[in-house]
């Protein structure tokens, strides 16, 4: 129960106090937020202490399973808890701290080792907590850490000291010609087509029963495995009777979600500190979102996040010391308009990169600047530590040591990290997350807050053919858009619309609508075509004194009512020369703006100038009637403009004035080429596509790279001596050649670890020698062969079998060679024969031929008047007159005296007796033993039954099987009568 328990913290609390009905209550909030029973969660320690100036009482407590199989684990409750803290604060009526961080937030651990935190039981108190309703008696434990190197690492020169990352690919585990990766702790199996499996181990198109034998899919859907007569790939159907299948892996794990603000998903923990991956797609039209993020439960120190920041993407960290680094990385047009969007993550050794869209990584770093705006899809930071955590043994904070859940998609209400994200939700869709390029379940979650399975947003609308008249139907987000022919308008081609005009930056319409009242709702819209990112576009005027106005500015819609301006800060940009519609709509109390129908983004903000009634005046387009121009004149093509009520808005299209405006508005050149000045480089180098208003983007083609589509392989990708070879085959175009043997990876970025550490062996990677060390052999083994020696000043005897041959022993023996007659504290590896002086004989050299003669640095020497000091039963016994005993202590493993008489009549050293000795498996029977026969112990069932279950495993230990001293038996006999 003590290991598997937590400390809850509560703000401005007592121990008398705590034991009230807010005892109640607190462990019925808990039973709701887990959720078990009351009468399961066991309450066993409370501890005041001084937080400030405030009271703060720690509640430690565990909760056990409702089916009685034993207790939650640790991280399950403060999970629970982390995710709760609003609701407990409400259900307990007392406030609920963040969780305290841990002893091994300091990182007091040497090189890669893991801190773990460890719960030792302190003391039971003597004395009761007692209130006016409730008497508790407490213990209380003591929490101290421990240092364990974790699974892939070891020591470069000595195995325990764990400072070396070592490739667990040496095995080669990955089936069916699967390519294997390193990951910290453990390697990930890229598999080919047609195979599946943490190991590449179950193919698909194998022809016995697959789906019978061992059906792999996914339990958290309904689903159905089958393989169908002449299809032998196993397919997993029905994975979700209402979402799409597109949104689920074949094997029916769910791989998308869609959130909105509040909304998240909890997974656990990541436990990677050193070395970790995350790739993720997402789409949105929101300018700022929370993608992932990763902290410590009390929200300090140690955290990771990856985040929407201004369209761009940027990945957060801290190892603990309240530094946070960050990295941004941008791509044209920013990320949130509405289209799919990749990331990929890399963090290794206090570095991260960040790329987008299957960014060329390398390439951008190394020659973004001068290869344009495209290449700043990926970026880089390093952090930096002090020059003194460059000796090991110096506390610094080098690694990430995240012990809060997994958040995907937003944080919990309450979320108090300060300095850590700049978005607390996400607006949008998350699809194929991967963590160390192992496919993230999204079904499988911790908790769900309201998250929707599949992408809705992004549901295909379309394939209802909703566009009339010839459009062309486009998906886009939460919405589709219909491409109209010239002649037709509205959301789906069903308005005649006349002719568009086209503005050159000195003209203007002007319109006098009929005095008629507003209604709402109340709707200013217009079709624009442009490359002006800030530009005066229309001003209606509303009753006698004010004046609504649609501008573009950097880009964005802006509509401005009496100086007041609302900013549509998720569209699209509207000066990228395609045709967009742009609506503002009062209704009420608010005001909707929209681009292309919501598909380009849509945003309803209060409002609360009041024009219901009011008239409107003179409708200005292209140009401002004032002389105070805010905007410079418009340049473009406008069409099917509409001011009035709702789907009744009129379409103004007989202006009351016109100043230098055009009719028609000009496509790309008829023959849809680009013009000989574009500038662009000749096929196959580039494709070019022309642009409205003139000029041309030229689009470089695979292998080709810069404003001039160079070959990438003028750009030297490779390193370390790598060869770049054009490949037409690869998404890149090329692919890097290593020396495979010293160097691989995509640009022979990763060195071969040669030669391999201590404990390790093998070409070109490294494996574990797996010696027993506790068998006497060195953890170090050949590193050609794999073959394990002995430790130093150790053997391996040999000893012959049945047939004569011979036969090693398994383990190896310690020299044990006598420092006074041997010449060193080595042996022969095979017999164990230690190098003797002259004179002296025995296999650790510590006999003379002489019974009467002793071991001494010059040989063996006579003694006349006693018995010589000797080896015997593993006691030095010392030099001893004849009809005398000598005492020493027990053999190692034992306790008590042993003796041994030295007769000059008997010929001088006899037996030694060793009955009174007592090996330490039974020292605490003979205790026990001893407290039953005082009357201190009694026997019940539960003393007999452990005395028996300890006297049996003490009676079998191999180390004593046929050497019990007389005191082990008189203790069985004893304890058996």
């Amino acid at each position: 129960m003590l290991f598997n328990s937590i400390t809850v913290r509560l703000d401005r609390m007592t121990e008398r106090s705590f034991l009230s009905p807010i005892m109640s209550y607190f462990i019925d909030a808990l039973a709701a937020v887990i959720p078990c029973p009351k009468e399961n969660v066991y309450l066993f320690s409370l501890q005041d202490d001084a937080d400030g100036t405030s009271k703060v009482l720690n509640v430690s407590f565990s909760v056990a399973h409702v089916d009685g199989t034993g207790f939650y684990h640790p991280d399950v409750l403060r999970e629970r808890v982390y995710l709760n803290r609003e609701t407990l604060t409400k259900l307990a009526t007392v406030q609920i701290l963040p969780f305290e961080d841990d002893l091994c937030v300091r990182e007091p651990c040497l090189n890669y080792e893991r801190c773990v935190t460890v719960l030792k039981f302190g003391n039971a108190s003597s004395g009761f907590i007692a209130s006016d309703t409730v008497l508790f008696r407490p213990i209380y434990p003591v929490t101290t850490f421990a240092c364990r190197c974790p699974q892939g690492f070891t020591g470069s020169k000595e195995h325990y000291l764990c400072d070396t990352e070592v490739n667990l690919c040496y095995s080669s585990p990955c089936h069916n010609n699967g390519t294997c990766e390193i990951r910290e702790g453990g390697y990930i199996c890229f598999c080919p087509e047609g195979y599946l499996g943490e190991q590449c181990e179950t193919d698909l198109k194998s022809e016995r029963d697959t789906c019978k034998s061992n059906p792999p899919c996914s339990f958290d859907a309904i689903r159905t495995c089958i393989q169908k007569t002449g299809q032998p790939n196993l397919i997993c159907e029905e994975c979700d009777t209402v979402t799409d299948d597109e949104h689920y892996t074949p094997l029916c794990e769910l791989k998308t979600r869609s959130f909105m603000k509040g909304a998240f998903l909890t997974f656990p923990s990541l436990k990677q500190r050193h070395r970790l991956t995350v790739s993720l797609k997402f789409a949105t039209q929101a300018q700022s979102g929370l993608l992932l993020y990763n902290g410590r439960y009390n929200e300090r120190h140690d955290f990771l996040a990856l985040e929407i920041w201004e369209s761009d993407i940027r990945f957060s960290f801290s190892l603990g010391d309240e530094k946070v680094a960050r990295v941004l990385a941008h791509v044209p047009g920013g990320v949130s308009d509405g289209r799919w969007h990749s990331v990929y993550l890399t963090y290794h050794n206090r570095t991260a990169t960040v790329a987008i869209d299957g960014c060329d990584v390398r390439l951008a770093l190394e020659h973004g600047k001068r290869l344009g705006e495209k290449w700043d899809c990926a970026a880089r930071i390093m952090k930096q530590l002090e020059p003194r955590c460059d000796r090991p043994q110096e506390t610094c904070h080098r690694f990430l040591d995240l012990t809060g859940p997994l958040q995907i998609g937003g944080v919990p209400a309450g979320y108090s990290g300060e300095g850590q994200i700049s978005a607390h939700y996400f607006d949008g869709c998350i699809s194929e997350v991967k963590i160390d390029n192992r496919p993230l379940n999204l079904a499988a979650y911790v908790s769900d807050n309201g998250t929707i399975p599949g992408c809705p947003q992004k549901r295909p609308r379309c394939s209802a053919r909703p566009c009339r008249n010839g459009g062309v139907c486009v998906d886009g987000w939460n919405a589709f858009r219909c491409h109209c022919p010239s002649g037709w308008g509205g959301r789906d081609c069903s308005d005649s619309i006349s002719a568009p005009w086209r503005f050159e930056g000195n003209g203007r319409l002007t319109f006098n609508p009929l005095l008629r009242p507003i209604q709402l709702p109340w709707i200013n819209a217009l079709s624009i075509r442009t490359l002006q990112s800030n530009a005066f576009l229309m001003s209606v005027q509303v009753g006698q004194n004010s004046t609504a106005v649609l501008s573009i500015s950097e880009g964005r819609l802006r509509y401005t009512y009496d100086g007041e301006s609302l900013v549509l800060a998720s569209s699209t940009p509207l000066n990228d020369g395609e045709w967009h519609r742009l609506e503002a709509a009062w209704m009420g109390a608010e005001i909707k703006l929209s681009v292309d129908y919501g598909d380009g983004g849509a945003d309803t903000v209060p409002f609360h100038e009041k024009i219901q009634g009011m008239y409107i005046g003179k409708i200005v387009i292209g140009a401002p009637d004032t002389s105070q121009q805010e905007h410079d004149n418009y340049e473009g093509c406008v069409e099917d403009v509409r001011v009035g009520g709702g789907s009744a808005a009129a379409s103004l299209s007989r202006p009351t004035s016109r100043e230098s405006v055009l009719d028609g508005c000009p496509g790309l050149d008829s023959d849809g080429e680009c013009p000989a000045e574009g500038g662009c480089p000749s096929p196959p180098a580039a494709v070019c596509q022309p642009k409205w208003g003139g000029g041309a983007k030229c689009e470089c083609t695979v292998g080709r790279v810069g404003h001039l589509c160079q070959p990438v392989c003028e750009l030297d990708p490779c390193i370390n001596g790598g060869r770049c070879v054009e490949d037409q085959m690869d998404e890149k175009g090329y692919r890097c050649v290593c020396n495979s043997t010293e160097y691989t990876g995509r640009h022979c970025e990763q060195a071969r670890s040669q030669p391999c550490p201590a404990g390790w062996w093998g070409e070109p990677v490294c494996g574990p020698c797996k010696c027993n060390v506790l068998a006497g052999y060195n953890p170090d083994c050949d590193k050609k062969t794999g073959k394990c020696r002995c430790r130093e000043n150790h053997y391996r005897p040999a000893i012959s079998d049945t047939i004569g041959g011979g036969s090693l022993l398994e383990v190896c023996l310690p020299c044990d060679c006598y420092h006074v007659g041997s010449r060193g504290s080595q042996c022969d590896h095979e017999t164990g024969q230690c190098r003797c002086r002259e004179g002296v004989i025995g296999l650790k050299c510590d006999t003379c031929p002489n019974a009467y003669a002793e071991v001494t640095l010059s040989g063996c020497k006579v003694v006349y008047d006693g018995c010589p000091r000797s080896a015997a039963a593993d006691i030095w016994w010392p030099r001893t007159a004849f009809d005398s005993e000598a005492t020493e202590a027990c053999p190692k493993g034992a306790h008590g005296r042993a003796s041994r008489r030295c007769d000059d009549k008997l010929g001088g050293w006899q037996q030694p007796d060793l009955f009174n000795c007592t090996s330490e498996k039974f020292v605490e029977l003979r205790e026990q033993l001893g407290n039953i026969k005082r009357g201190q112990l009694q026997v019940t069932t539960f003393v007999a039954v452990k005395l028996a279950a300890d006297l049996r495993r003490a009676a079998t230990d191999p180390k004593l099987v046929g050497r019990l001293y007389g005191a082990d038996v008189l203790v069985t006999f004893e304890l058996l009568r």
